[in-house]
């Protein structure tokens, strides 16, 4: 909340900044011209007096020029620590994707015998889904959050990722409504991406991943009783 608002108020500084700026550089020009216009009855003349003449008549105008150049360069001075801030920024958000990528490849390593797809799947959507909690602080603190997270890709995901799974594969079947072969890993995953996350949140997650399965999966517990036979 407060980086926002310091954004804001930051934006709103630049365009007084800017505003004032270019109404000072009309001022100072038109000055410019008047001053020209009303020498203009005077002979053209180049020596020492006559440059300090026309010194001295710009000479009143002098807080004017001095104001306007002021605000000038310190709005380049606002743009060069803008752009310093940015790539600040950027080294301190690049910094953090390399390390919550390697906790990434770590966790998938410990649950990829089942899931051989695992990693290509995760590599395909693991910059999206960065993006995504970096812009949430790596928290998740509604179901709102989540669902904006779990867009339709990951979704997608889910589902590819569900029926490649060792255990699903020549078993195809369900034992009831609320299971999932995929979810437990995929839990175990996700937990240990985020800083944070609201109670429930595991409840609303396994939804998420129920709700993505194929809606005409076989479920039928004693057909998948027999298949451990």
């Amino acid at each position: 909340m407060l980086t926002k608002l310091f954004t804001f108020i930051k934006i709103v500084f630049n365009i007084i900044i800017i505003t004032t700026s270019l109404i000072l550089v009309l001022l100072s020009l038109a000055v410019i011209i008047i001053v020209q216009n009303d020498l203009s009855v005077y002979d053209l003349d180049l020596s020492v007096q006559g440059l300090n003449f026309y010194l001295h008549e710009i000479s009143n105008y002098k807080e004017l020029f001095a104001t306007t150049i002021t605000l000038i360069v310190a709005y380049f001075g606002i743009l060069r620590l803008t752009a310093a801030e940015v790539a600040n920024q950027e080294k301190v958000k690049q910094d953090r994707f390399n390390e919550w990528k390697n906790l990434l490849d770590i966790r998938i390593m410990e649950v990829e015998k089942d899931n051989p797809y695992l990693k290509r799947q995760f590599a395909t959507v693991r910059f999206k889904l960065f993006e995504r909690l970096y812009e949430n602080n790596m928290e998740i603190n509604s179901k709102k959050e989540l669902n904006m997270i779990f867009n339709d890709e990951i979704r997608s995901s889910i589902r590819f990722l569900e029926e490649k799974n060792e255990q699903y594969f020549g078993r195809e079947v369900y034992p009831d409504n609320n299971y999932s072969y995929i979810y437990a890993d995929l839990q175990f995953i996700f937990l240990g991406l985020i800083d944070k996350y609201y109670d429930n949140m595991i409840d609303d997650l396994k939804a998420i991943v129920l709700d993505s399965l194929n809606p005409e999966r076989t479920i039928n517990n004693n057909l998948y009783i027999s298949t451990f036979k």
